[in-house]
C-alpha cells in the first residue's frame, strides 16, 4: 500500500489495489494494466513483494521462442510484457504465458485501444485501468521489501467462494466470469476489509470497460436488484465514464 502511494495511486484506493495485486499474484492471474502510471505501478509492485527483482519481455521484433523459455530462468516470479498489442507477439499469447509459476502484466498507455481488441483475450489476460485510481505523477521511489523466514504463503480456506452477480449482465465467456470471481474471492481472503466499491473499481467496472459493456453496467447500477451498490463517492469519480445514475 506504502509503495502505491510512490507510484501515484489516490490515497483512498491504495489498500484496495494492493490486495487486487497480492490476489493476482498469489494465483498468478495474467493482468493487463492500461493507462497513466501503469509501468510504475507494477514496478513499486515489485519493489514491495520480490526486492525490485523482476523479469521484462519486450515484444519488439518477430516472436522468439528461445526468450519464452529462459523466462524465469534468474529466479524471477513477476515480468513486465512490454508492446504487446502492437506487435506481432499477441497471436502467441498462450505460449508466453505458458508457466504457471510466473505473474505475468502487460502494460499499455491507452485505454481507448483495449476497447478494439477481442473479447477472447480476457480469457488470457483480465483488463485493469489506472485511469479511474491514479490522481499524481509516480516519484519512482521504491523502497523494496522482502519476505520474512516465517512467512507463510496464502492458503484458501475450504468452502470460500465470492460471486459477482452482476458479470451475469455481461456477454462474458464462463472462463473470465469464473477468474474474476476467484480474484475477488481471494481479495476478501487476504484482506477483509475490501468494500464492495474496490469490488466494483478492480473486478467489474474494467471488464465491463474494456468489453463495450458500460450501459449494462449503469443499468444495474441503477437497479438494486442487480446486486451491484457502489458509494455516492465513487459514482461521482466516475461520472465521466458511467454518466448520470
Amino acid at each position: 500500500t506504502f509503495e502505491l502511494g510512490e507510484a501515484g495511486v489516490a490515497k483512498q484506493y491504495r489498500s484496495g489495489l494492493a490486495s487486487f495485486l497480492c490476489a493476482a499474484y498469489i494465483e498468478k492471474q495474467p493482468i493487463l494494466l492500461v493507462g497513466p502510471n501503469a509501468i510504475d505501478i507494477i514496478q513499486a509492485f515489485s519493489a514491495a513483494v520480490t526486492g525490485h527483482k523482476h523479469g521484462r519481455l519486450c515484444c519488439e521484433g518477430s516472436y522468439n521462442n528461445q526468450v519464452i523459455k529462459e523466462i524465469g530462468a534468474d529466479g524471477e516470479d513477476i515480468v513486465i510484457i512490454n508492446n504487446l498489442l502492437a506487435s506481432g507477439w499477441m497471436n502467441r499469447l498462450p505460449e508466453i504465458l505458458s508457466q504457471k509459476d510466473i505473474f505475468y502484466v502487460a502494460t499499455h498507455p491507452y485505454a481507448e485501444d483495449i476497447q478494439v481488441e477481442p473479447k477472447s483475450l480476457y480469457g488470457f489476460m483480465l483488463p485493469l485501468f489506472t485511469e479511474f485510481f491514479v490522481d499524481k505523477k509516480a516519484t519512482g521511489k521504491y523502497y523494496g521489501g522482502y519476505f520474512a523466514d516465517d512467512f507463510k504463503a496464502y492458503s484458501a480456506p475450504k468452502g470460500a467462494r465470492k460471486d459477482l452477480r452482476v458479470l451475469s449482465k455481461f456477454t462474458l465467456s464462463s472462463l473470465v466470469r469464473n477468474r474474476i470471481n476467484s480474484l475477488v474471492t481471494t481479495m476478501h481472503g487476504i484482506y477483509s476489509s475490501t468494500t464492495a466499491d474496490e469490488e466494483f473499481l478492480f473486478a467489474v467496472l474494467p471488464i465491463a470497460y474494456a468489453s463495450l459493456a458500460i450501459n449494462e453496467l449503469t443499468e444495474a447500477i441503477t437497479d438494486p436488484k442487480k446486486g451491484i451498490a457502489i458509494s455516492a463517492n465513487l459514482k461521482r469519480d466516475l461520472q465521466y465514464v458511467l454518466g448520470e445514475v
